[in-house]
Order: structure tokens, then C-alpha cells, then sequence
């Protein structure tokens, strides 16, 4: 189930989890991914959130982008490039 938030605030729920989802640039995306295996991909400007309850998630913050994850699953993979601001919380453990 792809989402797309082009500006503005958006929130997106996925439970039964294998979601992607795309925040543009100055658009504040806060994702709820109770099932895990999501994927989010952050433009420059914007500030991504996401929860990460089944684990296995991806984020991808680009240069100028504020993204937090909190992976209670664990296995989730963070790719933050140079000029972005990236936290993660990680209960599950394995996170990268």
C-alpha cells in the first residue's frame, strides 16, 4: 500500500504492515507501521516519523531532512545522508 505526502502534515497508518511511503520536502510525515516491512523515503525539508511496532522497516533521508525512527521489531535499516538529521530508537535490537 503506497502513500505520497507532498507537503503539508500526513499521517499513515499501516497494521497489516509492507507499506512505502514517500514525505516531500517540507511535508511532516508521521508513519504508523504496526505490521512492519515498511519502507520511507524523506525529500529534503521535510521531518519524517516512524513507528516501527512489527519491525523490518527502512528509511531514507536525503541531505536537508530530519528523520526518527523508533523500531521496537527491530531489524530496521536507517540510511541518512550527509546534511540530514537522523535518530533511532531500537528496542528490538539488529538495527543499522
Amino acid at each position: 500500500m503506497p502513500g505520497s505526502c507532498p507537503g503539508g502534515s500526513c499521517n499513515f497508518e499501516c497494521p497489516q504492515g509492507n507499506c512505502t511511503f514517500t514525505c516531500g520536502g517540507d511535508a511532516t510525515c508521521n508513519v504508523d507501521c504496526a505490521g512492519g516491512n515498511c519502507q520511507l523515503a524523506c525529500d529534503g525539508g521535510s521531518t519524517c516519523n516512524i513507528d516501527c511496532a512489527g519491525g523490518n522497516c527502512g528509511m531514507h533521508c536525503q541531505a536537508g531532512a530530519t528523520c526518527n525512527t523508533d523500531c521496537d521489531g527491530g531489524h530496521c535499516q536507517s540510511v541518512c545522508e550527509a546534511g540530514s538529521t537522523c535518530a533511532q530508537s531500537c528496542d528490538g535490537g539488529d538495527c543499522s
